[in-house]
């Protein structure tokens, strides 16, 4: 009978751990199935927080690239065509155009045109004068020098024009100007020391070999003081 009575208190026992067991189990499923599904929702939760932060980010960058870009397409300048092109005049162009856009809206290079000292790629920039010679024309490959000077009140000037003084310059310095080469300076010396400086500019066109298409090329060029 003892035997039998300890049999039974030791199956209880194992029932009553098995069934302890059992519920730790069950509990510790149902924390880990709680926590799982926590972590899934918090995620859900950050991505689109992230998402709007992304795209406010991104709108003033928009907002600043589309002011800059409206800024640069409303930059206009005025250029002075002349020569051998079919429509000499002022044109108004914008500062991202090239001197071969300019031409074009001249309406292109005449027949007699010389190209060979245009630069069509160059950059229009603003009161730019673009000369085409026509073919045979003495033309010298000059750059316009440009010199930049401070006030007093500490402003600058740039961009401004150097004259030639056609009672002072030399023969070199006179082949600065555009369309005049070695002989029309010697010309223009000549004429000088035989009739006494110009008193105008017009009297440029007394020299021989200067007729008026060249004279109205150079006119913005030279000065007599």
């Amino acid at each position: 009978m003892k035997r039998h009575s300890k049999k039974s208190a030791s199956l209880a026992m194992k029932k009553k751990l098995m069934l302890i067991s059992t519920v730790l189990i069950g509990i510790s499923f149902l924390f880990s199935f709680i926590w799982l599904r926590q972590s899934q929702i918090n995620k859900q939760t950050v991505i689109p927080v992230v998402q709007k932060q992304e795209k406010r980010s991104e709108k003033p960058s928009t907002q600043i690239k589309e002011k800059q870009g409206s800024l640069s397409k409303n930059t206009q300048m005025f250029v002075d065509v002349k020569g051998a092109v079919a429509k000499p005049g002022m044109y108004s162009v914008t500062d991202n155009m090239r001197v071969q856009e300019v031409i074009l809206k001249a309406g292109n290079f005449l027949p007699e045109a010389d190209q060979t000292y245009v630069n069509l790629a160059q950059k229009v920039t603003d009161q730019l004068v673009i000369y085409v010679p026509k073919k045979g024309e003495e033309t010298s490959l000059t750059q316009v020098k440009v010199s930049a000077t401070t006030s007093k009140e500490g402003s600058s000037q740039s961009d401004q024009k150097q004259l030639i003084n056609i009672n002072q310059a030399d023969v070199a310095g006179l082949q600065q100007l555009t369309g005049i080469g070695g002989k029309k300076a010697e010309e223009i010396v000549r004429y000088r020391e035989e009739q006494g400086e110009f008193q105008k500019i017009e009297d440029l066109k007394k020299v021989s070999g200067i007729g008026e298409k060249t004279f109205e090329s150079l006119k913005e060029w030279i000065t007599i003081e």
